[in-house]
């Protein structure tokens, strides 16, 4: 289930900047359109999922009667308390069952009538999935990333045809896979249907700045990559786990 399918989140921009402001300092990108801290938005709105499939909201009833629910974003206040998305009983328009009131520290008094507060997501069962295995060959299939992927290729790179990017990509895998091998965390980890993924930044024009960024999977014996993402959608998928600390995965 979705956030917008849960609840209604009324003017969930105002929120979110709430919230930016709340949490600990961070960059959560530039504005898109009517869009504040897309970035924030992003990650909010696929951490409930993860929340909801994995049965952490929270319900409870404050001392009138009213219905209430919660659930822990995985942020923290500069204070380092846990936030949380606090829900009361939908009274507006629409199907949704529950209001998205605010976002509150773990210490606020709306939250006491629960017996509990509920935890944070577990993305990953130990530790070392968030670590790429250098030892394992690592295969992509560029004409699929191509065909694809074409409109994610940033604007100058879409002159070329397509036999001369695939030959573009293949090449640059190779200077991706040493750099690796030298530095395990250029591989960034990633959540995605349900297992952890890696991102690889692959430069085709620049040798130090990346152009593209290719997601790969664990198989048996090698990882495999045919889908490619643009730099602002490979840090929403990061940001999901964790604030990314890599040396080429920023905002601008």
């Amino acid at each position: 289930m979705t956030l917008y399918e849960f609840a209604n989140c009324g003017n969930f921009n105002n929120k979110i900047n709430n919230l930016s402001v709340l949490a600990m300092s961070e960059n959560w990108g530039a504005s898109i359109g009517n869009k504040d801290h897309p970035v924030l938005h992003n990650y909010i709105a696929h951490y409930f999922q993860k929340v909801f499939d994995d049965g952490l909201v929270s319900y409870s009833t404050t001392q009138d009667g009213k219905e209430i629910a919660c659930f822990n974003t995985g942020l923290l206040t500069t204070h380092f308390d846990d936030i949380y998305a606090y829900f009361e009983k939908n009274t507006s328009s629409g199907s949704q069952d529950w209001f998205l009131a605010s976002f509150l520290n773990g210490s606020s008094y709306k939250l006491s009538t629960f017996d509990v507060l509920p935890d944070i997501v577990k993305f990953f069962n130990s530790i070392d999935d968030l670590f790429y295995d250098t030892e394992l060959e690592l295969r992509i299939n560029a004409e699929h990333i191509v065909k694809d992927n074409f409109d994610r290729f940033p604007e100058q790179l879409k002159v070329f045809s397509e036999p001369i990017l695939i030959n573009m990509i293949e090449g640059a895998l190779k200077s991706t896979t040493k750099r690796i091998r030298r530095n395990y965390k250029t591989a960034v980890p990633q959540y995605f249907k349900n297992q952890i993924q890696f991102l690889i930044p692959l430069s085709l024009t620049d040798p130090i700045i990346p152009d593209i960024v290719i997601t790969v999977f664990k198989r048996e014996q090698h990882y495999y990559g045919a889908t490619c993402l643009t730099m602002l959608m490979a840090y929403n998928n990061a940001r999901l786990l964790v604030k990314p600390e890599s040396d080429w995965l920023k905002l601008d």
